[in-house]
Order: structure tokens, then sequence, then C-alpha cells
């Protein structure tokens, strides 16, 4: 039982990275990617079913008078006639987004989010703090030094009390891929007194060059006792402003579940099979890999430690503007294989192709989707992400799995314990 009951909580916690759901309590998430405060990002804090927005604003005198309001809307899962209202006060249409100028903004406001979905309308309120950025570590601008036009996207999300911070940048259309390879930034910081490192290295005042070719950075600030890390990204997109991404959807673990069949894997602890090809035909469908068990199951395994990592060759190109979540590349690749995705804009809950669907609960209680991101597909070092799917930005190239677990991970090699 106290196995079981820490199981339970690593999972609670890390429920926005693995795009799983545990219970029919889970929160409401609206169909928003992002809502900004004058500019600065707020992030996304969950609590049991509860979402709350935070937005840190320097210099803010609360109430914050004069402020302007944009909420980002996402249709990535069927959402559509989507509005919303800040204390009451309708946003009105701003190109793709939703705007309100010129309005008072409390320490506490409350975000009303409407949408229809399945010809069902939905109506969720949120609350949406906004306090004074000054005196915590952190970030209220990020820039590059030899393009103008780049844009900065901050993001945040806090599952189990564990807040991950986000910051990708995107050059101009038509940038030459080159210049990742030695891209000078400047960091503003909230305070005055704010020291940085880059990937654990200290860095002298707040402009650093580093190479982002096919990797991600670490950006740490610190402001005495309090400090906060960022997942720094880039992308170069081309002249449409669309980049490339390889991505791949694994269901060889549940026909392995279901026969006993796992060479490099115990599920002792975890439940064994006993739903005898079950769901083979199910799997099968929504793998696009392969026809047959075979066909879907890992080119070969690599050792790392104790566990054994899956090494695939078949992915699919997929192209998406720049900017794009790990989520909109799924809901992209879904879109081209017929596939419709159940859950919400930050996890995933199954996959469902005609009447069949894989998903959570179908293989004992430790089932459900995780996905990878790396930027080789022979890459077995790099470790889960710690974001949901919706926060993690992808920079091109890289590669995405998207796998279906029947033991948190343990049985593909990326234990979450």
């Amino acid at each position: 039982m106290k196995k079981i009951l820490s199981l339970v909580l690593v999972l609670v916690m890390l429920l926005g990275c693995l795009g799983m759901t545990a219970s029919a309590t889970d929160p409401v998430y609206p169909p928003v990617t992002k809502v900004t405060v004058n500019g600065y990002s707020a992030g996304l804090s969950v609590s049991g079913n509860t979402i709350t927005y935070n937005a840190r604003v320097p210099g803010a005198s609360i109430p914050l008078s004069n402020a302007t309001l944009i909420v980002y809307p996402s249709t990535a899962y069927g959402a559509t006639n989507i509005s919303c209202s800040i204390n009451n006060t309708a946003l009105s249409t701003y190109g793709t987004n939703l705007r309100a100028t010129g309005i008072t903004l409390s320490a506490t406001n409350q975000l009303t989010v409407n949408w229809t979905k399945n010809n069902t309308n939905y109506s969720q309120t949120y609350t949406l703090n906004v306090v004074n950025g000054t005196g915590n570590a952190g970030l209220s601008d990020l820039d590059t030094t030899s393009f103008n036009n780049a844009t900065v996207t901050f993001g945040s999300i806090t599952v189990g009390g564990v807040t991950r911070y986000t910051a990708s940048v995107q050059l101009p259309n038509g940038t030459s891929a080159s210049a990742l390879s030695n891209l000078e930034l400047q960091a503003t910081p909230l305070t005055s007194t704010s020291t940085f490192k880059l990937d654990g290295s200290p860095i002298t005042g707040n402009t650093f060059t580093a190479n982002f070719t096919a990797q991600t950075h670490t950006l740490t600030v610190t402001d005495g006792n309090d400090s906060r890390d960022y997942l720094l990204s880039a992308c170069a997109p081309d002249a449409d402003g669309n980049i490339k991404v390889y991505l791949g959807i694994r269901t060889w673990l549940a026909i392995a579940y279901d026969r006993d069949d796992h060479p490099h894997f115990d599920y002792e602890d975890y439940g064994g099979g006993n739903n005898y090809h079950t769901y083979d035909s199910i799997a099968l469908s929504i793998d696009p890999a392969g026809s047959t068990y075979v066909d879907i199951q890992p080119d070969s395994y690599s050792a790392v430690g104790s566990q054994y990592r899956p090494v695939f060759s078949t992915y699919e190109e997929v192209t998406v503007p720049a900017g794009s979540s790990v989520m909109t590349v799924l809901s992209t690749y879904a879109g081209n294989h017929s596939l419709t995705l159940q859950g919400s804009s930050s996890y995933l809950t199954g996959i469902t192709y005609g009447n069949n669907t894989l998903g959570y609960g179908c293989n004992g209680w430790g089932d459900g989707w995780m996905y990878l991101v790396r930027y080789a597909n022979t890459d077995v070092t790099t470790d889960l992400p710690n974001l949901a799917a919706n926060n993690y930005i992808v920079t091109g190239g890289q590669y995405i799995d998207w796998i279906y677990t029947c033991a948190y991970g343990a049985d593909f090699g990326y234990s979450m314990w």
C-alpha cells in the first residue's frame, strides 16, 4: 500500500508533462494558450481542480490602471465560439486573439472563458492574480542583440507545487539556421541585484552567447534566496514562418502488456497482462508505422544504467508554424491521420481512430500517454520533459515520440521514480 500511495503522488505531481489524467475531478482547462498583462505572460497554477493565472508586472501599482489584457485562444481541440470577459467586461477581437485595453485590474480578478465544443456550450471562470514583479527572481524581458524583429514568448505552469518556466526565441522568417549557432541574448531581470547562470556556469553581466542549434539551455536567475530556472529555446523559421519536426506514435507496449511479452522490463510491480489480444487491433490502428506487432516494435534497445530505452527509425515529418508546442505538432499529425485526440490542451488522455480508443485506463492503473523530445532519434540520454505538452515549444529538427505506457514509463526505460 505504501508503494501504491507514493506512485499516485508522483503521478499527480507530473501530470502536466505526461499527458495522463487521474480522475473525473481534474480541472477544466480553457481553450487558451496564453494570457498576458501589459505584455507579461501570466503563469498557470493548478491546485486540485482549481486553475489560477498569476501575472507578475514589474513596477506595477496595484490596482493596475490603464492595463492591457490579451488572451490567446486555441482551437486545437475543436473549441469554437471562444469569448472572454474580465471582471464582467467583454474582451474584443484583436487579430486572432482577444483583448481589453485601458482597464483597471485589482490584485484578484475574475477571467471568464466561454466556448463551444461538440455542440456543447462551456463557461468557466478562473482567478487572475496581478502582483508587482519587483523583488522576485525572474525575467521581465529577453531579447536578441542582432535581430530587431525577433520575438520572445514566456510561459509557465505549476503542477503539484512545482513551477516550470520557459522562454522561446523566434528569429525573423527566412533567417538562416546558422544564426542559431552563435546567438547573443540579453536578459533583463526583475531586480537589479539578480545574477545569472547558463547551464550551471555563472554569467558576467546579463548578455550571453549560446549555440541553439539542435539544443536548449537552462538560464538560472537568482536574487538572494530566490531562484528561478528558464528553459531557453530558439528557432529560425523558413520564409513562410514554419519549422519541421519529426513525430511518431508508439503503441507496441499495449500489445506487450496484454501478451506479457516484455524482454526488457518487468510488470511484476505494476500488474501483468490478462486480456490477451484485447488491444492488438486498437494499437495497430492508431500506430501508422505498420500493420503487425512486429512492425511497430522498436528497432533496438539501448541500455542506460539498469533501464532499456527504445530506438526508432520510423518518423513522419510534420510542418508547423514557428512557436508551436508539442501538443500542436500532435494535433497536426492527428489531423493528417484521421486521429482524434482526447483530453485537454495541456495533456493527452487518449487517441481515437474510428471507434477505437487507446488511453488512460485501458491497460491497468499505470497506463497513459507520455512524450519524449530529442534532437536525434538515437538519443537515449535525454530524460522526460518536465513540461506540459502545450508549454514545450519546438524549435525544428526535433524527434517527438508519443508513447503509450502501461507502467508510468518504466516499461520503456524512462521511469518516473
